[in-house]
């Protein structure tokens, strides 16, 4: 089947009642970045050893991750943390780009921001907890 942009929707029933409903659009072109900080429900912790992955999208006007992206971007960090890898900048791929980020050891409000020319940036506040002793 040769491909058509659109909508796909699946909707859920139970016992005849919608009880949940999913769309995915065919992207448009990109005009934004996302920025998506890993937690997986824990706090980063301030204690110069934890890290987290930062993942920068490219997105379309609905927010749709633009797979076909391929566009340099370039992170900045501000507060107690650093980049770990790779290189602050990058290009996405599949409309993603990841880095990892090493928490300090002051805790506090880590702000990473996220740039792309012809794009709109990104920014995104992370807050790092004292370290259990």
């Amino acid at each position: 089947m040769p491909f058509e942009a659109g909508e796909l929707k699946a909707v859920g029933f139970i016992g005849g009642k919608k009880v949940s409903e999913f769309v995915r659009r065919s992207p448009a072109k990109p005009v934004a970045l996302r920025l998506v900080a890993e937690l997986l429900d824990r706090p980063l912790a301030a204690d110069g050893a934890d890290a987290i992955f930062v993942r920068a999208e490219v997105v379309d006007e609905l927010g749709e991750i633009v797979r076909s992206a391929r566009v340099p971007v370039t992170f900045a960090v501000n507060g107690s943390a650093r980049i770990v890898s790779p290189a602050q900048a990058m290009t996405s791929q599949d409309g993603t780009a990841t880095m990892l980020l090493q928490a300090g050891t002051r805790p506090g409000k880590i702000t990473v921001t996220v740039t792309a020319e012809g794009l709109l940036a990104a920014s995104s506040t992370i807050v790092s907890k004292p370290a259990l002793p």
